[in-house]
């Protein structure tokens, strides 16, 4: 019973979240939305960040962002990403279009990383944190997105290079 339940409320979900993005679609006009892989330059070429709201998503998904002429965009933050900061363990990721960040583990670590975050800052100096974010379930070598937008961000790892027998943690500077 309880299995059921479950499925229905994922269902019931889904649907929602349908919905909801056929809502959007159907207020703002075929012709109020644009639909991108190849992202924006950023929120100075009008586009605004994607801000809190994008908070805990994976950088892989379609997000929806609003345009500075009123128009819709949905595209995927991973369109414009670069490496803002890293080091021989960890990088930062930073999309220019969405203004978020997230975290991914050197492709040539030879390592075992047990704990992969993002941290977020309001100052860069502060130690008070606003927001961090662990690991994807499906995708051990990357992070889920923090908010980027007038904050500061750093990229941590705990990880071993030796089998597991000793452990550290590193972080990048913050961007």
């Amino acid at each position: 019973m309880t299995e059921e339940r479950n499925r229905r409320r994922v269902s019931l979900a889904a649907r929602l979240s349908r919905a909801a993005l056929t809502a959007v679609l159907i207020l703002t006009g075929a012709a109020g939305v644009t639909v991108s892989t190849a992202a924006p330059a950023g929120a100075s070429s009008g586009y605004y960040p994607c801000g809190s709201p994008c908070d805990g998503w994976d950088p892989n998904d379609l997000v929806t962002l609003a345009r500075t002429d009123g128009r819709i965009a949905l595209i995927y933050c991973t369109g414009s990403e670069m490496d803002a900061r890293f080091n021989s363990i960890v990088i930062l990721r930073y999309s220019a279009s969405c203004q978020t960040t997230w975290a991914h583990v050197q492709p040539y670590c030879n390592c075992i990383v047990s704990n992969l975050w993002v941290e977020s800052y309001r100052t860069s100096t502060t130690s008070t944190l606003r927001a961090s974010t662990g690991q994807l379930p499906e995708n051990t070598d990357a992070t889920y997105m923090l908010d980027d937008a007038k904050l500061y961000n750093r990229a941590c790892a705990t990880y071993s290079q030796d089998l597991g027998d000793t452990w550290q943690t590193t972080c990048t500077s913050r961007y």
